[in-house]
């Protein structure tokens, strides 16, 4: 397969989904390099190069070098504290504006840095544009296997409850079983709320299974970044918390290994909805 020409930077903080999503780059593009921000990283690796999240001069001037124009938001970003941060030539320009999104939420921030990365001359794209392969293809639809009417009663409820709450920059999961809204996605995560969710059905003596797992991006985020990802621990957590299912949007969903979270959901059939 001919490889594409066009050279690339992935930023974001290198964990399980990125690295895979960076490997298969690296086989597509001539040139991919990867812009950890986790600060975790001390040993210097090939193409994969560490800053802080509010260095943008160091970074600019990597991507300048590089002469590489197109960027990629991947993974999560880590909130900086204000009160450790250093302004420097770049950062100087933005940092108002900064500031009031860092009041405002994760969202809010990524949207000032895709901003701040188009106002300095980058094409920001999503992983969409790049690897389809994260993705559900165009042709597959709901996945029922058992086909229950709550189901979509707890999914309509759960969307129009996430839609409501999104002008907080906040939560992208809900679950909801026959009405009663059992969890509520915070700083966690899904998978964190899978966990407390299989605790309060042991608690409440839920041994039914019934219920859903509503994962949606905020109205107020861009799709070029913070997507929702599906991944097999998530199936494996709802398959032990006892839900029916999983609601997403197609569109905009990543899948971290989507043939093994296919095959999980088909072996324990667990129904997948596309709202």
């Amino acid at each position: 397969m001919k490889k594409n020409s066009e050279r690339i930077a992935f930023i974001g903080n290198l964990e399980p989904l990125t690295k895979k999503i960076f490997s298969q780059a690296r086989k597509d593009y001539h040139h991919a390099i990867f812009i950890d921000l986790s600060s975790k990283r001390k040993k210097i690796v090939k193409n994969i190069f560490s800053f802080k999240v509010h260095e943008f001069e160091k970074i600019i001037n990597l991507l300048n070098i590089s002469k590489i124009k197109n960027v990629c938001l991947i993974g999560s970003i880590n909130r900086p504290n204000l009160n450790n941060i250093k302004v420097d030539n770049v950062l100087s320009k933005y940092i108002n504006q900064l500031i009031l999104d860092y009041k405002t939420g994760d969202g809010q921030i990524l949207k000032s840095i895709i901003h701040i990365l188009k106002k300095e001359g980058f094409n920001v794209k999503s992983l969409k544009q790049i690897n389809r392969n994260f993705y559900l293809e165009n042709k597959q639809r709901n996945l029922v296997f058992v086909n229950n009417k709550s189901d979509y009663l707890d999914i309509a409820k759960g969307v129009s409850l996430l839609k409501s709450i999104s002008k907080y920059d906040n939560a992208q999961s809900v679950i909801i079983s026959n009405g009663y809204i059992l969890g509520i996605e915070a700083v966690e995560g899904t998978d964190s709320l899978l966990k407390r969710v299989i605790l309060e059905k042991r608690k409440l003596k839920l041994s039914k299974r019934e219920g859903i797992l509503i994962k949606i991006s905020k109205t107020t985020q861009s799709n070029l970044a913070d997507n929702p990802v599906v991944g097999p621990k998530t199936i494996s957590l709802i398959i032990k918390s006892g839900l029916n299912g999983i609601a997403i949007k197609k569109s905009n969903t990543i899948f971290f290994d989507r043939e093994k979270v296919l095959r999980l959901m088909k072996q324990s059939k667990v129904n997948l909805y596309l709202v």
